[in-house]
């Protein structure tokens, strides 16, 4: 069967759902839990809804596009797709939530670091050297282009993953 189609294309509307569907969950998550430490457990809801979604437009790629069987390379392609646009809307939530909305979570992040390595029992100088050196990195553009990588790194584990569920060959003998 002649699949007359661009993967990235048909993923580009999916991967742009996917990304405000995150970032309005983490928005409010933002907005009611002040803990960051909670919030950030609590992303791992956000996770499993982004994992949800990729398995049922996969699967809606499937059964509308793909005539009702795909590959399980395929299905990671699409959802690899997917994450791209899913990475970029993150990126932009992720540096107007450290630049603008919330300056000051760089802040509480390097002072929850700070007693984690107190609680760490190190020496005072260790730990001086230990925030000297995150201090480099915590800025919202170092934040920002650590949010595209770990995006995408997350959702390139998700699309793994989930095509295991979404694969469909249908086999005919000759």
């Amino acid at each position: 069967m002649e699949k007359d189609h661009s993967t990235f294309k048909l993923a580009m509307q999916p991967g742009l759902y996917v990304g405000l569907v995150a970032v309005m969950l983490s928005l409010v998550l933002w907005a009611i839990i002040p803990d960051l430490q909670l919030r950030n457990k609590l992303g791992y809801i956000v996770l499993a809804i982004v994992g949800f979604m990729f398995y049922m437009y996969t699967v809606k790629y499937r059964e509308n596009v793909m005539g009702g069987e795909i590959t399980y390379g395929e299905s990671f392609k699409f959802q690899l797709s997917m994450t791209v646009i899913y990475s970029i809307i993150s990126t932009i939530y992720a540096y107007l939530l450290f630049a603008v909305l919330d300056p000051g979570m760089i802040e509480n992040i390097k002072e929850m670091a700070a007693e984690e390595l107190y609680k760490q029992n190190m020496a005072e100088e260790q730990i001086e050297a230990a925030i000297e050196m995150q201090a480099m990195f915590m800025t919202p553009e170092f934040m920002t282009v650590s949010t595209v990588f770990a995006t995408f790194f997350t959702g390139l584990l998700l699309a793994l993953i989930v095509s295991f569920f979404t694969k469909k060959e249908i086999t005919t003998f000759e």
